[in-house]
Formats: structure tokens, C-alpha cells, sequence
């Protein structure tokens, strides 16, 4: 049981690495996407 708790808490940890992972590069794209369009406004 304890293993498998275990387990369960380090596919926890790597899944939400991963989402952060994601969530960080979703916020860089749109930031870069936003910066061109106010610049191509200007």
C-alpha cells in the first residue's frame, strides 16, 4: 500500500510539472502574441 502511495505521489508531482510546464509556455505564447499586436498597432 505504501508503495503504491508512493507512486500515486510522485505521477502526482511529475503531472503537475508537467501542467505547470504547459500553463508557463501557454502564458510566454500569449504574451508574445500580445506584445506583436500592440506593436503592430503602434
Amino acid at each position: 500500500f505504501q508503495t503504491a502511495f508512493r507512486f500515486g505521489r510522485q505521477s502526482y508531482a511529475a503531472a503537475k510539472g508537467i501542467i505547470l510546464m504547459f500553463v508557463i509556455a501557454g502564458i510566454l505564447i500569449l504574451k508574445r502574441w500580445v506584445e506583436k499586436r500592440v506593436y503592430k498597432e503602434r
